[in-house]
């Protein structure tokens, strides 16, 4: 770069008062206002930032932050919210190209053979029209009945390797695989949902999930790292039997791109937007006979 450029700047920046201050000051105020001017600076984003519940952080793939506040966690999502960034696993694909549309935290990754809880309390806050539809490939639901939206996930590090949702539309309520968590008539009260669990890939599996502290759906003795129920919607890949190291949770709105008349679209939400809340957050290692 030609150095009369330089000059120009450096006789700008020189000019100015904060400069000006600096080459007068002893070395030890020149800090102090070093810091100063730091704390300045860094305060705003400071502000702005979220207190997220211990071990969790924002999704890589969360078009709209969650935010917090009085230890509730809210998760919106407005028409035509998705994140461009790509997923990272080479294909080139993001929410974006696939119409999906996501707000939400994750949990740090743990490896297979780790027993885990999970816990949580979730409402609905305002803005739910998703309803239930036929899915021909569902054999697990009455009349085949299926979602196109969750508000919590349980998945793999590989390519299309959910392995338990935890799904909400106006016409079931809160469900698992079929079976109600939480009736629609009281999604807009507190549930508390308990999931405890080996992750394994042999007989030693077991799962227990629980909504205020009713059994709703539980495995034992089989393993814990394969999807029970795979179908290409719950994001699993028919007769390949995966194996993942690593199982990561995520806890918001997952909403998916829904067909209308045959042609896919991105998620349907009002105006105003989908909202989704969590609280009480209990995740962590546990000890299981």
């Amino acid at each position: 770069m030609d150095g009369r450029v330089f000059g120009i700047i450096e006789r700008q920046v020189s000019n100015s008062p904060v400069d000006v201050m600096m080459s007068r000051a002893p070395t030890v105020l020149r800090v102090f206002l070093c810091l100063a001017l730091l704390i300045v600076l860094v305060l705003p984003l400071g502000a702005a930032a979220q207190d997220y519940p211990r071990g969790m952080s924002e999704g890589r793939n969360s078009a709209r932050s969650p935010t917090v506040s009085g230890g509730v966690v809210s998760f919106t999502v407005l028409p035509g919210d998705c994140q461009s960034r790509t997923y990272g696993d080479g294909r080139g694909e993001s929410d974006c190209s696939n119409l999906n549309s996501k707000s939400y935290l994750t949990s740090r990754d743990v490896p297979v053979g780790t027993s885990m809880l999970y816990a949580f309390d979730v409402r609905v806050a305002g803005g739910l029209t998703h309803d239930a539809f036929r899915n021909p490939h569902v054999t697990y639901a009455p009349g085949g009945a299926d979602s196109r939206l969750s508000v919590a996930i349980w998945q793999g590090e590989l390519i299309k390797n959910h392995l338990l949702t935890l799904d909400l539309d106006r016409t079931r309520g809160l469900t698992v695989f079929g079976r109600t968590c939480a009736p629609a008539s009281s999604l807009g009260d507190w549930t508390q949902v308990q999931l405890l669990l080996r992750w394994s890939a042999g007989s030693d599996g077991l799962l227990q999930l629980s909504c205020n502290d009713r059994p709703v759906y539980a495995v034992s003795g089989q393993p814990t790292d394969q999807q029970p129920y795979c179908i290409i919607s719950n994001h699993c890949e028919p007769g390949v039997e995966k194996h993942p190291r690593m199982i990561n949770a995520g806890f918001g709105i997952f909403f998916d791109a829904e067909v209308v008349n045959g042609v896919p679209t991105r998620p349907r939400v009002p105006a105003s937007g989908l909202s989704v809340q969590m609280r009480d957050f209990d995740i962590r290692r546990v000890q299981l006979r």
